[in-house]
């Protein structure tokens, strides 16, 4: 699985469906393709974090299932449902969907990329806000693409739109059976209890310079171009692909990409 090649897929099914664009829809395509190619001139990667690897690519929360710790010789037990996406795919991409899906910030990306290597990069870091960004707009126009569908009941909104705090029946099960009560909780800051706090130093190298730990901005208005999609996800599109509009647009997200991928 390529997020880059689905997206580009998902943009032509738009244009020949008659999909409604933004204006500088076909621009932001031609940006995705240049930060595909600073991927692509950057440094080997070390055999760890190399290849390919088994992805679930929608890593939001309503597709965990949750245990909670029922006595102190327990621990907290996470499993993942609805591997409909799973594929082969980059480790990268699967852990900035998991990050992007679920709200995390700087702080919490920091901490996971220390979790999942042993280790903290630069490198690591910037090639996850790379595809974090470039998720949103593949989130976006999968969801454009799949509007009809959508509007027929055909498609689930509520796991396209399961994004920080959602609850749903998938969600809220616990694996013996049992419901667990309110929303999921973060499972990065649930599995690093005990452990300390990423250092200062981390925290502050290779940050997204246009995210400052927030990762969902206000939209501001639904802009005309979503209003022939479903209600229920108009919202969510003009989201994501304001987010990634706002980075592909910034000069200096563009040298932060630059810089951060040649080392």
């Amino acid at each position: 699985f390529s997020v880059f090649e689905a997206t580009e897929g998902y943009f032509a099914l738009c244009q020949t469906s008659a999909v409604a664009l933004p204006e500088n829809a076909s621009q932001c395509m031609e940006t995705m393709s240049s930060w595909r190619e600073l991927l692509c001139r950057a440094p080997p990667l070390p055999p760890d974090c190399a290849g390919h690897v088994l992805c679930h690519n929608e890593l939001g929360s309503t597709n965990f299932l949750v245990r909670k710790p029922r006595s102190i010789k327990e621990e907290l037990q996470i499993r993942f449902v609805d591997f409909e996406f799973a594929a082969l795919g980059d480790r990268f991409f699967d852990l900035a969907n998991l990050s992007r899906l679920n709200g995390f910030s700087d702080e919490d990306d920091v901490l996971l990329l220390k979790m999942y290597f042993g280790r903290f990069e630069d490198t690591h870091m910037v090639r996850l806000q790379l595809l974090k960004a470039v998720g949103d707009l593949y989130e976006a126009l999968r969801i454009m693409a799949m509007g009809p569908a959508i509007a027929e009941g055909a498609y689930d909104c509520a796991r396209v739109l399961g994004g920080p705090g959602s609850t749903a029946a998938a969600a809220g099960t616990a694996l013996d059976g049992e419901r667990v009560s309110g929303t999921v909780e973060n499972p990065v800051e649930k599995l690093a209890e005990g452990s300390s706090a990423a250092s200062a130093e981390d925290e502050s190298r290779a940050v997204d310079p246009l995210d400052s730990g927030k990762n969902a901005p206000e939209v501001p208005g639904v802009p005309r171009w979503v209003e022939g999609l479903p209600p229920a996800v108009r919202g969510r599109v003009a989201e994501c692909f304001g987010r990634f509009e706002r980075k592909a647009g910034s000069a200096e997200y563009t040298a932060y990409l630059q810089q951060g991928l040649s080392k």
